[in-house]
């Protein structure tokens, strides 16, 4: 089996053009064009996305020149439309909204960057809270393991931003 794909609804469109709007005010300013695709797996059983192996509910790229250069966008979205639709509204803003947190757009001595067709260039930022690791290397090295060292990390991070479900 493998993944099909299509182009977004208008709903879509109008939710990432929303999320950019509230929360990306410089990439709108600078004027980023994104290329979207809804990716739908044939078998309902799996994932029409993975990165690095692991299930995504979205994955986003920077393009490079010569897509850019066919008309594409500077980056682009690809969504999972099985598992967005089981997102509700709010879940589907902070889905966009993380993945156009991806985005940054590079400067140099304050100026941004452009590419040889005049797009601003782009590039990729990392994720500030990562966990990764195997349970049962944890359970044989418990504090001394590499997994309880990011799992320290990230739940510092954690305790610092005032969330719902924190208290």
């Amino acid at each position: 089996m493998g993944t099909t794909y299509e182009e977004p609804s208008q709903d879509v469109v109008d939710l990432i053009a929303q999320t950019m709007r509230a929360h990306h005010q410089r990439l709108e300013a600078i004027g980023l064009k994104l290329s979207v695709l809804i990716a739908r797996s044939e078998d309902d059983d799996e994932p029409a996305l993975k990165n690095h192996g692991y299930p995504a509910l979205a994955i986003t790229k920077i393009l490079n020149l010569k897509l850019r250069a066919y008309g594409l966008g500077d980056a682009e979205i690809l969504i999972d439309g099985g598992r967005w639709e089981l997102l509700s509204r709010r879940q589907r803003v902070a889905l966009i909204d993380h993945e156009l947190t991806h985005l940054e757009p590079v400067e140099k001595k304050g100026a941004l960057v452009r590419d040889d067709l005049g797009r601003p260039k782009l590039e990729m930022r990392l994720h500030d809270i990562v966990i990764g690791g195997f349970a049962e290397v944890a359970e044989r090295h418990g504090q001394e393991s590499i997994e309880a060292g990011e799992y320290r990390a990230a739940r510092e991070l954690m305790d610092q931003i005032e969330l719902e479900f924190a208290a």
